[in-house]
Parts: C-alpha cells; structure tokens; sequence
C-alpha cells in the first residue's frame, strides 16, 4: 500500500482516510480543525454505521501549519469553498511527480490543474452519504461509491492503482470520462441546493417543484454543453434525456433520494442551519454562474437561487417554501 496524505478531514476525507489506514496505509492527516485534529491523533476516527461505532485507532494528524513537504499521494478533500486557500498551500509541498487526487463535490479539479498542472491531478467522482457529527467521528451512510478517471480520458497505471489502494470501499471504479460523471453529479447538486432554502424533506421538494427542478437542471445542463461535456449517467439519472423526458429524469432524481432514507435533508440545509457559512453550495453555484457568463449561456434562475442561498447564509432569509414558490413563477414570468 502507498502511503497517502489527506487534506481535509471532514466526512469524505476522514472515511477515505480511515479505509485506507484499514488497508494498511501510511496516512497522514490534515485538517485546520485544532479539535479535530486532536481527537483523531489520540483516539483515531470513528465510523458509526447504523449507530455502531469502529475505531481506526490513533492516526497521524496535524494542522496545514505542521507539515512540510514533499508529498507524494494527497487526497484533496477539502470542502470546495475553502480550496483557493488549500491549493497554494499544496503547491508548495506536493513533490514534482507527486499527485493531487481530487476529491471534491463541484468542478475543483480544473482549479487544481491550474495550480498544480494537469500531470499532478487526478479527478475523483466521491458518492456516498456521510456526515461529520463530533470531533473524530463520522456517522457513515454507506459504502458509496469511488470513480477515478483522468481528464484526458487515457488509462493510466495511476488510476488503476488508486482503484487497488481503494478496493473494498464501496463499489470502486474507473472511468474515461470523469469529467462528464463529475457534470451528472454537478446538476444534481444543483437540485439538492435548491432543496436546501425549505425545511422539508428531499423527496417531498423534488416531487411538489418538479417545474423548478427541470427548469434549474436545464439550465446547469445548457451551461454544460456549451463547455463541450457530454453527460454520463449517474445514480440512474442520465442528464442527456433531460430535453425529451423531463418528467422522466426528475423521477429518476426523486427515486435516487428516496432510496437514502437516512439523510431526508441535504448537507447544504445542514450547514445553513447549523451555521456553518458561507456554505460550499454558496460557491458552486457562483463558479456555474461564472462558468455561464464564460460561454453566453443565460440562467436566471440559478442566479436567483444563488441569491436566496447567500440571503439564508447572512441571516436576510429564512427556510421558507416561499423561495421555491418565487421561483415557480419566474419560470412564467
């Protein structure tokens, strides 16, 4: 087993940590959570599945400050929002033939090429339910889902090996064409945003505001296109019939939540009602919008959707089914 650092250690990063120090590996951990940290070099990370805990032991862990370089194998798992900050940091300690694993919600990896260049950085589409509920603890979902590919779409030994080292979490793969799986899960982060602005289950909004749904996917889907992406399905929801069969790939949306029972809410209503802002949804959707203005590409309606989010973050706004209504009639505006 290679020896990993893993750059941020909330629910993505401490699970990917704790199956690989499972493994075997040499991992090392990096979070700017001083408690956290602590929690994890003394007594390791939890995993509490179905209200069972496990314990990987104590891991190394210490904050940005407390490690130099060269590093080979990093998982980048930050939250997208706090990355402006992560990768210039990561430049200057990840060794030259070292490289950068991705493992971020949203388009992070192409703001890593350009710090650390495409021959450091492999995208990873991360899938599975997971929250971080204590210092050290992680309540896990399930096993999920791990896919690997490299931008350019060629196969690499890199790849495969990242598919070894991660063997055993979950269903693990790789693909030529993870950009356009990281796209499919980039819409719906788009849907599962919008269900964040009501205090409702997932299911319930997606099912009440199909209109708002099919009118927000379509215009990530249009922002898309115009970058050149051709979609890849993902949890049975295939972005690519979304013109023809609308009401078809929102059901598949609405099936996909249903099969989660344990997480009625999103992790961006968590993060907004805990407090925990700017949230990463926040900043997705800016950089969409930014990626918008970029191909002539008009989307209202992710605009006022990126509006109502930074209202709820500032305290203007409330969760309130009244933003799902405004929307609504925008679209017939």
């Amino acid at each position: 087993m290679r020896a990993y650092t893993v750059v941020g250690a909330g629910a993505i990063g401490s699970s990917l940590a704790a199956h690989l120090a499972g493994r075997g590996a040499d991992v090392t951990i990096v979070d700017a959570d001083p408690a956290h940290v602590e929690a994890i070099s003394t007594s390791g990370i939890t995993l509490v599945r179905g209200g069972e805990p496990s314990s990987t032991g104590p891991l190394r862990a210490v904050t940005p400050e407390e490690l130099d370089g060269p590093l080979d194998r990093v998982l980048l798992a930050t939250k997208s929002h706090h990355l402006r900050s992560a990768l210039p940091w990561l430049a200057e300690r990840l060794a030259p033939d070292g490289l950068a694993v991705v493992c971020q919600n949203g388009l992070g990896y192409a703001a890593a090429v350009a710090e650390l260049g495409e021959a450091r950085v492999v995208p990873a589409l991360v899938n599975f339910a997971a929250d971080r509920i204590a210092p050290g603890t992680i309540r896990a979902g399930g096993a999920g889902e791990l896919v690997f590919g490299e931008i350019d779409g060629s196969e690499s030994a890199r790849v495969e090996e990242l598919r070894e080292d991660f063997a055993g979490f979950g269903t693990v793969g790789t693909t030529p064409d993870i950009v356009g799986l990281l796209w499919s899960k980039r819409i719906l982060a788009v849907l599962l945003t919008a269900t964040a602005v009501a205090d409702d289950d997932l299911p319930v909004l997606v099912f009440r505001y199909r209109e708002v749904m099919i009118a927000l996917a379509a215009e990530a889907v249009a922002v898309a296109r115009a970058r050149g992406v051709r979609f890849e399905e993902f949890d049975g929801i295939d972005w690519e019939r979304l013109d023809a069969r609308p009401d078809e790939t929102v059901d598949a949306v609405e099936a996909f939540l249903r099969s989660v029972p344990d997480k009625p809410r999103s992790g961006v209503f968590r993060d907004l009602r805990d407090g925990r802002v700017p949230c990463e949804a926040s900043g997705d959707l800016e950089q969409l919008l930014g990626a918008a203005r970029e191909t002539a590409v008009n989307v209202p309606l992710l605009a006022r959707l990126h509006a109502t989010i930074v209202d709820l973050e500032q305290g203007r706004a409330g969760f309130d089914h009244g933003h799902l209504d405004r929307l609504a009639a925008e679209i017939h505006h």
